[in-house]
C-alpha cells in the first residue's frame, strides 16, 4: 500500500511542472516562498518545484489552487522575502495580470500588504457583501497594535471581470494605492503603519470551499 501510494505521488510530481520554469516567472526563485496550505508550511521555490497547490496551467499560467472541508483558513501563496517600510521614499509595489478562475462559496483573498501578525490591506472576492453580488473589495486596517479593536474601512472596486484583469498595489512615503486595470482605484494615508511589512499573493480562503487564480504577468 505504501509503495502504490509513493508510485502515485512520484507520478504527480512528474506530471505537474514548475511555474517558474518560463522566463517570466524566474525571478521567484530568491524572491518568495509558497506557504500551503498553512502559513507554517513553507516551500522554496525553483525551477522544477510544484505540488498541488502550485503549479503551471496552459503552459503559461501560474496557477493557486486550494480547497477546505472547514473553517481552517487554508492558503496557497507566495510570501514575498523582501520586508519594507511604507514610508520607502521609493515605490514598493505589486502588478498582476490575473484571472480568478474558481469561486469560494463566500470570500477568499488573493492579495496582501501583511505585517507578519495582521495585513494592512487584503483584496477580496466576496460572493455577496452590502447587497452587490461578486465584486471585488479593498479591506484596509486601520490600526496596527495588538490588543485594540479591530478598525477596517472597506473599498468596492467593482464587479469582478469575468476574464484577466490587472492589478497593482503601490507603496510610497507613507501613502498606499491600489490600481484596477490602469485605473486609480483609491489613494490611502497609512502612515500609522510602522512594522515592516511585505506583499503576499495567491489563494487565501476564509470559508469552505474550493478557489483557483492564474497568474500571467507579474512585476514586483
Amino acid at each position: 500500500m505504501r509503495f502504490l501510494l509513493f508510485v502515485l505521488f512520484a507520478a504527480y510530481l512528474m506530471a505537474c511542472e514548475s511555474p517558474l520554469k518560463l522566463e517570466k516567472f524566474e525571478f521567484l526563485v530568491n524572491k518568495a516562498k509558497l506557504q500551503a496550505p498553512f502559513s507554517k508550511n513553507s516551500y522554496k521555490l525553483n525551477k522544477n518545484f510544484c505540488n498541488k497547490y502550485f503549479f503551471l496551467t496552459d503552459g503559461k499560467y501560474m496557477t493557486f489552487k486550494i480547497s477546505e472541508k472547514s473553517k481552517e483558513h487554508k492558503r496557497s501563496e507566495l510570501r514575498f522575502l523582501d520586508e519594507w517600510s511604507v514610508f520607502s521614499k521609493s515605490e514598493k509595489f505589486i502588478e498582476e495580470k490575473i484571472k480568478l478562475v474558481k469561486f469560494n462559496k463566500r470570500e477568499f483573498t488573493f492579495l496582501q500588504i501583511h505585517n507578519g501578525y495582521k495585513p494592512l490591506i487584503r483584496v477580496v472576492w466576496y460572493k455577496n457583501l452590502k447587497n452587490r453580488y461578486e465584486h471585488l473589495w479593498a479591506f484596509i486596517r486601520l490600526n496596527e497594535l495588538n490588543g485594540k479593536q479591530r478598525k477596517v474601512t472597506v473599498f468596492d472596486l467593482g464587479e469582478c471581470p469575468k476574464g484577466f484583469f490587472d492589478i497593482k498595489l503601490s507603496v510610497k512615503n507613507g501613502v498606499l494605492k491600489l490600481f484596477l486595470n490602469g485605473r486609480k482605484k483609491f489613494v490611502f494615508d497609512v502612515s500609522y503603519w510602522r512594522k515592516k511589512s511585505y506583499f503576499k499573493t495567491g489563494v487565501y480562503l476564509q470559508d469552505e470551499g474550493e478557489a483557483e487564480i492564474y497568474i500571467d504577468e507579474m512585476k514586483f
